[in-house]
């Protein structure tokens, strides 16, 4: 199986919690309540 690796751009949220971003995948964001939740969430 072929791993890729792409860049994820994490946001903090002024209300808690991070948006997290993948800018060479279109429409893939997610939230996450911690920076390791919102990684595994992408």
């Amino acid at each position: 199986m072929k791993q890729l690796t792409y860049r994820v751009l994490l946001n903090p949220e002024p209300e808690g919690g991070y948006i997290a971003m993948v800018p060479t995948l279109p429409g893939c964001i997610t939230y996450g309540k911690t920076i390791d939740e919102a990684i595994a969430m992408v």
